[in-house]
């Protein structure tokens, strides 16, 4: 008995249409591994075009973004520094920049910054013409750092403060103008003076006194506040309280 084997023919692979051409089907021993049996693979790896569009706007935003929080930051910033002119009439001034820093003189009409300490010579007489108009001058040898020398940005606030390590200063506080808050704050060991238009002479060694020439002047320390007014002398002691002495 005679056994037929019927042969089936191969199945004819699929075209595929393409912009690069006509694309046989792929062969079942040539398909990729790695995906199920039976699924297409694309011809091309690269993401579809409105993926791609996605992606740069994605990233011009995040420039955007990048670029309005620097702006931001900037303008956040509300103060400006600004410098003091010093007029040396008499004796001699050296600056330094920091603390670590060496001594230089000041030369006639040099230009003081915030951050830097001053030490004037005994007799020395000189004129620091701040930016708000106000005036400090020094009337002795001493030593004072300049801390803050800055301005709002939009011009409705100054802020001066200085600190006498020692020596004598008589210092002369700008007005408040319209819509200008003027603060000018003088630290001396053991307390802070705050002056707003006021005039006071200042001497400290062992301790500080203060007499108000005009105006008034606010006393701070950490125990006490006390407000001195024209013609009035305080006593400030670095550990001990503050006193309103009697007028002679």
């Amino acid at each position: 008995m005679k056994v037929q084997i019927a042969t089936i023919p191969a199945r004819p692979r699929m075209m595929f249409a393409s912009a690069a051409g006509v694309q046989a089907e792929p062969d079942a021993s040539e398909a990729d591994p790695s995906s199920p049996p039976g699924r297409w693979q694309p011809l091309s790896s690269r993401p579809p075009r409105t993926q791609r569009r996605y992606r740069w706007l994605i990233r011009a935003m995040a420039l955007l973004l990048s670029l309005l929080a620097l702006a931001l930051a900037f303008w956040r910033i509300p103060w400006s520094t600004h410098g003091s002119l010093v007029d040396v009439q008499h004796g001699e001034v050296e600056v330094r920049l920091d603390s670590s820093g060496s001594w230089k003189p000041l030369a006639q009409g040099d230009t003081i910054r915030q951050g830097t300490t001053l030490r004037a010579a005994p007799d020395t007489l000189a004129t620091l013409a701040l930016f708000d108009r106000g005036l400090m001058r020094i009337e002795s040898g001493g030593e004072w750092t300049v801390n803050t020398l800055q301005r709002s940005r939009d011009g409705h606030i100054s802020r001066i403060h200085l600190y006498q390590h020692h020596g004598q200063a008589s210092y002369s506080a700008a007005m408040a103008g319209d819509g200008v808050r003027a603060v000018c704050q003088i630290d001396v060991p053991g307390a802070t003076l705050d002056l707003v238009g006021v005039a006071i002479v200042t001497t400290s060694e062992e301790h500080t006194r203060m007499q108000v020439l005009q105006g008034r002047a606010l006393i701070t320390s950490p125990d006490e506040y006390i407000v001195a007014t024209t013609g009035q002398t305080t006593l400030i002691r670095p550990a001990g309280p503050i006193t309103i002495l009697e007028a002679p």
